[in-house]
This record gives structure tokens, C-alpha cells and sequence, in this order.
């Protein structure tokens, strides 16, 4: 027996999301999905990705450490990420540095 909740045998009504042509459509800046980004994230890539580009061999935990230091003065802390979420953005991060430093090099 089904709850009555249950939306298994759900038939007629609109979908239970649009798809993802739909989203881009209606927003002129894109699909906005989630949670809104706070304003501290932009310094503290920017920080990463100068700081690893200066000391490669800084470990992942290290830079997270000191870009939230030095942006933690900069910004309120509602609108900085945790150190753990930075953490564990961060390879995300340094993919962007990579992508960068190529893009730069090819002529």
C-alpha cells in the first residue's frame, strides 16, 4: 500500500522540475540552482590561486587556512564559506588556476 503522499502514480499536473533548457531560458544570467554564493568566495580563490601559484608544494589544508585568515578581515562572517566547504572546493579551485595558466601559455 502507497502513502498518500506519494507521488509514484502521479499522472497530470505540471512536471516536478523544468528541465534545463527551460531554466537557461528564463534567466538572462543562466540557470540559478542552489544556494546563493556568498561575496566572500571570489577573494579567497583569488588567494588560493596566487598562493599556490607562489608555493605549489602549500598543502590544500594550508591555503584554505590562511585565505580564510586574510579574507575573514576583509568581509562580515555571514558572508564568508566555512573552512571545511573551501576545503573541499578546493580541487575544483585549483583546476581553475591550471585552466588559466594554459590558456595563457598557448599563443
Amino acid at each position: 500500500m502507497s502513502a498518500p503522499h506519494s507521488l509514484a502514480g502521479r499522472t497530470t499536473g505540471l512536471p516536478l522540475r523544468p528541465s534545463r533548457g527551460a531554466l537557461a531560458e528564463d534567466s538572462p544570467n543562466g540557470p540559478s540552482r542552489g544556494r546563493p554564493r556568498k561575496t566572500g568566495w571570489a577573494p579567497i580563490e583569488e588567494l588560493i590561486r596566487e598562493m599556490r601559484a607562489a608555493n605549489p608544494e602549500t598543502s590544500h589544508m594550508m591555503l584554505a587556512t590562511d585565505a580564510c585568515n586574510r579574507v575573514a578581515a576583509e568581509f562580515p562572517p555571514n558572508e564568508l564559506p566555512a573552512q571545511e566547504t573551501v576545503l573541499r572546493h578546493m580541487k575544483s579551485i585549483l583546476t581553475k588556476l591550471s585552466l588559466h595558466r594554459a590558456a595563457k601559455t598557448e599563443p
